[in-house]
């Protein structure tokens, strides 16, 4: 087993006020410099604002250094195309090879990391440098069953449709097999996706969080509310399975309304949320700064996200932060945070769509009907979020990393 001291990073995404894939690039860059390792992270340049301002606003780490590069001028007209992100992001990861290759040359740098965007489908070719590579954690190949994916409307279900088919289609993808093949390990977020890459790797794969939590917002005392209090946070996408989370809630509040949903957030499925809404309880509220969203999981007592195939979980572990028990389908990312002690998990194997709603009808029903179990929900809620905190997440990862060299 040989000691990792330097480590270089791709992040495309990184930045310090963001979840999800910006928060990952970020955060696990200023956890390994924190845990010693000498740092070197390539991510764009227009994140450059954003990080400096980010380390303005914490203690010096010296031995973390940020390089910054996009494509040329002439090239960054891509971006605007039909689904020119991900052609950005294809050039981008080969013009970073370069400045790569210079790090490497100047520093010794003992391992080449791929962090994000942390999707199997797009590859990275920092491989191709003779240093030890590492891919991911990477997710995208979580499934929903077809019978769950016809709830959504047509345009939505064609959408899921061609993820599916581009999934088994880029399985096969020369580019990603032979990045594959030069890995020296291959990180997964969940069982899911690590199945779904062909088995010839298997001695490569490793199933590995890849979020976590840096602070516990532990609060003397939850409000009682009259109605049951219940929040959705994240983009308004069909996958997400808000719908699903509306029409219990309308089921609930036939008669009367027992129960309050607050939504918050915005993006394409919104206008499709709003016209199934028909209960007066169920609130929409536009995106909401960071540093405010701590008023709203303060104020309710349970989050409902019956999410059809995330990988991760970045909303999960922050409402286990603020002591709310969880809600969610048994697939994907989400059912990984999620146990019995600290929320629920409706298993979707042979069930109907209409038997999913009623099941989180009844979850949300029983727990409004029985105030007591909110406690003990609550406060394994603030356990899974004190075991899922960086420092762990990433000190867990290298240590398995070292035993590969």
């Amino acid at each position: 087993m040989n000691k990792i001291k330097s480590t270089l990073i791709s992040a495309y995404a990184c930045d310090p006020f963001k979840g999800s894939e910006p928060g990952i690039g970020w955060n696990w860059a200023i956890e390994l410099g924190r845990l010693d390792y000498n740092v070197f992270v390539i991510t764009r340049g227009i994140n450059k604002e954003v990080i400096d301002k980010g380390l303005a606003n914490m203690e010096p780490i010296p031995n973390i250094h940020f390089c910054y590069y996009d494509l040329p001028k002439w090239l960054r007209f891509i971006e605007k195309m039909p689904f020119g992100v991900y052609s950005y992001y294809f050039f981008w990861q080969i013009g970073i090879v370069s400045i790569a290759k210079d790090l490497i040359k100047t520093n010794n740098i003992d391992i080449l990391h791929h962090l994000t965007w942390g999707v199997f489908r797009q590859p990275s070719f920092l491989y191709k440098l003779n240093k030890p590579f590492i891919f991911g954690p990477i997710g995208g190949a979580e499934m929903t069953p077809n019978r769950i994916l016809k709830s959504l409307p047509v345009k939505d279900y064609i959408k899921e449709y061609i993820r599916v088919t581009a999934n088994y289609v880029l399985r096969l993808s020369p580019i990603l097999n032979r990045m594959y093949k030069n890995s020296t390990v291959i990180f997964s977020r969940t069982e899911e996706t690590a199945e779904f890459l062909p088995s010839k790797y298997n001695h490569k794969k490793q199933v590995q969080v890849d979020i976590g939590i840096r602070k516990i917002n532990h609060y003397n005392e939850k409000p009682t509310n009259q109605k049951l209090k219940v929040l959705y946070v994240g983009r308004f996408m069909g996958w997400k399975g808000i719908h699903l989370s509306i029409d219990s809630i309308n089921k609930i509040n036939k008669d009367q309304d027992d129960v309050e949903f607050t939504v918050i957030g915005s993006g394409p499925f919104e206008k499709e949320l709003k016209n199934r809404a028909k209960s007066a309880s169920i609130k929409f509220i536009d995106w909401v700064p960071q540093s405010e969203l701590y008023t709203y999981y303060e104020s309710h007592d349970c989050f409902l996200f019956p999410s059809f195939h995330d990988s991760g979980g970045t909303v999960i572990l922050e409402a286990f932060s603020y002591g709310l028990p969880v809600i969610c389908l048994n697939i994907g990312g989400p059912n990984k945070y999620v146990d019995d002690d600290c929320g629920f998990r409706v298993k979707v194997e042979n069930k109907s769509v209409p038997e999913i709603i009623d099941e989180l009808s009844h979850i949300v029903l029983d727990l409004n009907e029985n105030r007591d179990k909110l406690e003990d929900l609550r406060n394994e809620a603030f356990k899974k979020a004190e075991y899922y905190n960086w420092s762990r997440i990433v000190k867990t990862a290298y240590n398995f990393i070292e035993t590969k060299l």
